[in-house]
């Protein structure tokens, strides 16, 4: 007998699983959670993350977009720069994340060439960025959270979203949000024009941005938004957009927009909407739920459980929509500080967070019942 035959299989993960494990375990997400969503074992994700770490999202990253005959030269430069600052180092010894700095700090340089080169002021410069989100997760803590174990109409811990969020360097626009949910038609949006919701809603099976799910967003929703927004302001449609290197992320090429990519591992440093940005745009989130379960305790007089029952897909569009609202000019044109620290009027005018944790503390005091009484910003972590 041919022991051979009687091997396992060996699994064959994508680089766009890859790319998406490595992006929600940044995001804080454990390799356990991680595991039973992908169906791969805890040592598999922990491999993944350490390859990672030794420069395997590069690799995913040239592999994805390798097409020699239009190969990008805006990465290539980004990529340069990050390989030059790596080999000039005297401390061979030093870790990953000073040469990251040593990358991010260089290719601000670059960038602010490539946005003189091209004459964009801050109204024309946008980054985009995708996170996720459990839009229906509480803290485990909770009432609702131990409930989802045992009572029926509670999956809170599987219903996640993805969000592309885009907005200007000088602050004055963010753009429509992008929602990827794992179904089209959710039972909430029966009757609903998909067109006239405040999010651009598309779906597949992972709720994940792929590659074109990004083209699709890049030429139906981009486009023509910060066309128009060049039209309202009296600007030529000479637009700039930045993004991180993801494999989800192609080059793109359009006679009024340029893409440019962010280098490898710098991301968390000189990325606008990392700078802040996702996360006020998540406590605003859970802010405005926490005000929703109390307007339904309090004139609907239903109990908690009711109220959790009933929050759907559309109530959550409404409150990511209305979050993005919430976030201040100053706050959006502060976070550029890293990438682009001319256009920033005042580097110190960033969103108050300690005073939006507290509103969101005292929310949770109000609602009261086992969890909510006790609420700390450690929880509010967990939910975001």
């Amino acid at each position: 007998m041919n022991k051979g035959k009687n091997r396992a299989k060996k699994k064959i993960i994508s680089l766009e699983t890859k790319t998406m494990i490595l992006k929600r375990i940044a995001e804080g997400e454990g390799s356990t959670t991680l595991g039973k969503e992908f169906g791969l074992g805890e040592s598999t994700i922990r491999g993944i993350q350490k390859r990672a770490g030794e420069g395997f999202r590069a690799v995913l990253f040239i592999v994805s977009h390798w097409k020699p005959e239009i190969f990008c030269k805006q990465w290539l430069v980004s990529r340069i720069f990050i390989t030059t600052c790596t080999s000039q180092s005297e401390d061979k010894g030093r870790s990953c994340a000073s040469a990251d700095e040593t990358a991010a700090k260089n290719y601000s340089k670059v960038l602010v060439k490539i946005i003189e080169d091209g004459g964009y002021c801050p109204d024309q410069v946008f980054n985009a960025d995708e996170t996720g989100l459990f839009w229906k997760k509480m803290p485990s803590r909770t009432f609702i959270a131990k409930s989802e174990k045992t009572a029926s109409g509670f999956k809170a811990t599987k219903d996640r979203v993805t969000f592309l969020l885009c907005s200007n360097a000088s602050g004055a626009r963010m753009l429509k949000p992008l929602m990827l949910n794992r179904s089209l038609h959710p039972r909430a949006l029966k009757g609903k024009n998909i067109a006239e919701l405040p999010v651009h809603f598309m779906a597949n099976k992972k709720a994940w941005v792929t590659k074109a799910v990004f083209i699709t967003w890049f030429n139906d929703c981009f486009v023509p938004e910060v066309k128009q927004y060049m039209i309202d302001m009296g600007l030529p449609f000479n637009i700039l957009l930045i993004v991180d290197n993801a494999p989800v992320h192609p080059c793109i090429e359009h006679p009024n927009v340029k893409v440019v990519f962010l280098p490898p591992n710098t991301t968390s440093l000189i990325q606008p909407l990392d700078q802040g940005i996702i996360a006020c745009f998540k406590k605003h989130y859970v802010k405005l739920t926490f005000r929703y379960i109390l307007e339904k305790l309090g004139n609907d007089g239903m109990t908690l459980t009711e109220v959790w029952k009933k929050f759907s897909i559309l109530d959550c569009i409404n409150h990511a929509a209305a979050a993005i609202t919430e976030i201040k000019q100053h706050t959006l044109n502060a976070c550029w500080k890293a990438a682009w620290p001319e256009c920033v009027i005042n580097r110190s005018a960033t969103e108050n967070t300690s005073m939006l944790t507290a509103e969101i503390v005292t929310l949770a005091y109000d609602i009261g019942g086992d969890g909510f009484n006790s609420f700390s910003e450690n929880d509010l972590v967990e939910m975001i």
